[in-house]
């Protein structure tokens, strides 16, 4: 330690406030130079040190270092700064936030039975911002364990690799459900022809599929390989873990909303209900999910009239398709008047 000198370009930029040896574990042993900023502005600063294999070998290691408002250090050389112990509990409780504030609003989304599209989001984002809290910003082994080298960019990559473990333990039912959508797309062309948005479920699947055969083939990366091929591997496995992750955290939302959706209970003040319609069978008679559509405008129309004494009109929505007999309306007309609908309070 006798032998340790450390010098600053601009002593009125940055000045050095102690020198101290540090044993982090059996094998490493830290110079911990603690530097005090004075003014904003840049110095260059050298830490020289006596070789212990030689007496007369000195080791010198220099950094540009930054002086930023309020007082931070930022060290131009291995991009990091003096406040990142302080800046990872913010980062944290900025999170903490967001997640809260998230959460508030899906909860209200829920409550009013808006299960639109800015539902999903919300809940996608919801998602993904809870598995980077727990994965990376609330893990303190992470940090602990590189408390040394961290940097501003460990921190980004960590985040954008927050969702790994969540794709590697969802692999198997997220490949299970793609090939599911697949199949399902495939029967619905056959039923209904082909058209762009009967085949939404089989992009679905090849987009879900390919991004873990792009994931679990670009992980083995290493520093042994050429430097572009190195940054090219690493990057697309981490876009492409952060944007899989992002996609699975929308879609096991909109499946949740889809489900939600089916127990939510609206008020009973309705003066129109709108039946969307389906395949209809060969007799012109509705299928049994057609028909459970039926059954639920009809029991909610009862419901409310028995509440309220107020009548709602049904319109029963779905035309006619090349092997269908009579309109999906029209089937859906015939088995509400069979179940004592007034034709008067149809709307076809």
């Amino acid at each position: 330690m006798n032998t340790v000198k450390v010098t600053c370009s601009d002593e009125s930029v940055i000045r050095v406030n102690s020198i101290n040896q540090q044993k982090t574990s059996s094998l490493m042993n830290v110079i911990d130079v603690l530097f005090e900023s004075v003014n904003e502005g840049s110095c260059k600063v050298s830490v020289s040190y006596q070789d212990s294999e030689s007496e007369n070998s000195y080791s010198v290691r220099e950094a540009n270092l930054c002086v930023l408002p309020f007082g931070f250090i930022y060290d131009l050389s291995y991009d990091s700064f003096t406040s990142i112990n302080s800046v990872i509990p913010l980062g944290e409780l900025i999170l903490l936030l967001l997640i809260v504030v998230n959460s508030i609003s899906f909860a209200e989304k829920m409550k009013r039975g808006d299960f639109s599209y800015s539902m999903v989001i919300v809940g996608g984002v919801l998602l993904f911002m809870i598995l980077t809290f727990i994965t990376t910003l609330a893990d303190p082994w992470f940090w602990h364990i590189y408390e040394y080298d961290i940097n501003t960019k460990y921190i980004l990559i960590e985040i954008f690799q927050s969702g790994f473990a969540f794709i590697s333990i969802t692999t198997v039912p997220v490949t299970m459900l793609a090939v599911a959508l697949g199949i399902s797309n495939v029967w619905l062309v056959i039923k209904e022809g082909f058209r762009p948005q009967n085949i939404l479920g089989i992009i679905t699947g090849i987009i879900i599929i390919g991004g873990i055969l792009i994931i679990h083939m670009s992980n083995y990366y290493n520093s042994e390989s050429s430097d572009i091929m190195y940054y090219f591997t690493m990057m697309t496995h981490i876009v492409t873990t952060f944007l899989l992750c992002y996609f699975e955290c929308m879609l096991i939302s909109t499946m949740f909303c889809a489900v939600a959706s089916t127990k939510y209970k609206p008020e009973y003040n309705m003066d129109y209900i709108i039946i969307l319609g389906c395949a209809i069978r060969k007799d012109g008679t509705p299928t049994p999910i057609l028909r459970g559509r039926i059954q639920r405008a009809f029991d909610f129309e009862r419901k409310q009239y028995e509440k309220t004494g107020r009548h709602a009109k049904f319109v029963p929505s779905g035309g006619q398709g090349s092997n269908e007999v009579i309109s999906e309306a029209e089937s859906m007309k015939r088995c509400l008047m069979e179940m004592g609908v007034p034709e008067a309070d149809i709307l076809k």
